[in-house]
Parts: structure tokens; C-alpha cells; sequence
């Protein structure tokens, strides 16, 4: 097992290298390989060219699958590559979408208080949303844009909170426990893209509370074969050891090295220790 945060950070490096995603299309639907800018800049590699699909395009991974926080990871990982520098072939067509993005949002039926297990479909979505709204007004210099995200998030930390567990919904006796894993794995993903270079004492010590918890209740590997919140793990010493499962996963399902969403997120969660925000 590898030990200590740097040593992850090498490997994941490791894994990235040689292998990045190429933008593809799918049965007409552009697939997550588009968000290869991040990871080429990450790498210090040269940034292929390509031209930016429209917002009507429907995003899916390299099987033809639709989930949903993908749209927002490739939002996201768009503008945290035009903040290390990127320059797009068409920005106005990239400013398009996050004003579409921007229009998916709607914080006024996300709820206050604890969630059921049974919004894990929507309120992934919205999550991520925010969180490419909000990266890409740093990107875009868009104040409006930045506080829309930061007004998702702090009500997923207060539904958070309510439940007391470390976790964004709480299950029931009817609720599959692989699908409530998956859905919290993916917002603990978004949350920590986002919380971490805050440094909010009280996203910390949720990030904290979360990372416990799945690490004493949950199977990762079991929930999905994809890192989601891998870098929450590397906040704490006594969670890192988690990641080991989760990097097996994605490259076991990649056929020995990641597919398209696994590289974004490995990359997402680099570009968040790069920064020292980790």
C-alpha cells in the first residue's frame, strides 16, 4: 500500500501520464475525453486542440453512459484549465455553456434541512452545476456566476449538518445503500473541488467528518468503479488509505489504466493539491 499523501499524488501523476482521454464522440453524444485540457496542463503536456461542441451536446463517459454529474465535471474542468492557463478555441462558445449551466440551477427547491437518500439523482446534478458555475466565474471573472455556486453549496453543508452523520442525505430502510454510497461519493467530490481552498472551519470539519465516515461505512468500490471524492480522503492520514480501493477500481474497470471520467477526476484532485488547497 502506498504510504502518505505525496506518494499518491506521484502515482496519480503516473497513472495520468500517457494516457490522456481524447475528445470523442458516442451515438452522437461528446464523451468526458473533451476535459483532456486539465490533465495535459497538470502533466505539462501539450493541449490538444479542438473546438468546442455547443451546449445542446448531451456528455457521457467512453461506454455511451449519461450521469448525473458529468456535465458539470466537464464544465468544471474546462474553467479550472482556463485558470492554469488555457486557452480555448472558441470562448464565447465555452461562456455559453456556463451560462447554461447557470440556468440549471435552481436554489429555490434545494432543501434546507436533511435529505432523503431518494434526491441523490438531483441533488448530484445541481451540485456539480454550481460547482462549474462557480469555477467558471473565477475563470470568466463573473462575480454573479461565483455566488450562485457558493449559494448551492452552503446548502448542501447546512443539509449536511442537519443530518449530524457526515453525510449529505440520510438512508432509510428502503433505499439501496450502493446507490446512497455513489450519490454521496459524487456531491463529497464536488464539495471538497470547492471547500478546500476556502478554508472554512466549517467545511473542514464536515470534509473531516465525511471522510471518517465513509471510511468506517462505506465501500467505495462497491458504490462505483470511478474516484469520486478521492482527494477528500487525502486531507486526513487516517482516510488516505482509501484511496488505495478506489485507484484499483477505476483501473480495473479502465482495462489497466483509467477511462475519461476516472482521468478528469484524478486530475481534478491533483489540480486541487497542486494548489495547495488540499
Amino acid at each position: 500500500m502506498l504510504q502518505g499523501r505525496q506518494r499518491y499524488i506521484q502515482y496519480l501523476r503516473g497513472l495520468l501520464g500517457g494516457h490522456l482521454p481524447a475528445p470523442g464522440v458516442v451515438e452522437g453524444k461528446i464523451t468526458l475525453g473533451y476535459g483532456s485540457p486539465l490533465p495535459a496542463l497538470i502533466l505539462g503536456e501539450r493541449v490538444p486542440r479542438f473546438e468546442i461542441p455547443l451546449p445542446t451536446a448531451t456528455v457521457c463517459d467512453s461506454f455511451g453512459h449519461q450521469r448525473p454529474a458529468y456535465r458539470g465535471l466537464l464544465g468544471h474542468a474546462w474553467a479550472r484549465a482556463m485558470c492554469r492557463g488555457w486557452q480555448p478555441a472558441s470562448p464565447e462558445i465555452l461562456q455559453s455553456w456556463f451560462v447554461d449551466l447557470a440556468a440549471r440551477i435552481d436554489v429555490t427547491h434545494l432543501p434546507a434541512g436533511p435529505v432523503s437518500a431518494g434526491h441523490g439523482f438531483e441533488l448530484c446534478q445541481q451540485a456539480w452545476f454550481a460547482l462549474a458555475v462557480y469555477s467558471g466565474g473565477v475563470a470568466f471573472e463573473r462575480p454573479a456566476w461565483t455566488q450562485l455556486g457558493h449559494q448551492v453549496f452552503e446548502t448542501l453543508l447546512a443539509a449536511g449538518q442537519a443530518g449530524g452523520r457526515g453525510t449529505f442525505m440520510t438512508a432509510g430502510m428502503d433505499d439501496n445503500l450502493e446507490s446512497w454510497w455513489h450519490h454521496e461519493l459524487v456531491l463529497l467530490h464536488a464539495a471538497t473541488s470547492y471547500a478546500a481552498p476556502r478554508r472554512d472551519p466549517r467545511w473542514q470539519s464536515f470534509l473531516q467528518k465525511s471522510a471518517e465516515h465513509h471510511f468506517a461505512e462505506t465501500q467505495p468500490d462497491h458504490a462505483s468503479t470511478q474516484p469520486w471524492g478521492i482527494h477528500a480522503f487525502l486531507l486526513f492520514p487516517h482516510t488516505i488509505s482509501l484511496a488505495d480501493q478506489m485507484i484499483h477500481a477505476a483501473v480495473v474497470q479502465g482495462g489497466g489504466h483509467p477511462e475519461a471520467v476516472s482521468m478528469l477526476l484524478f486530475a481534478d484532485a491533483l489540480d486541487c493539491v497542486e494548489r495547495g488547497e488540499c
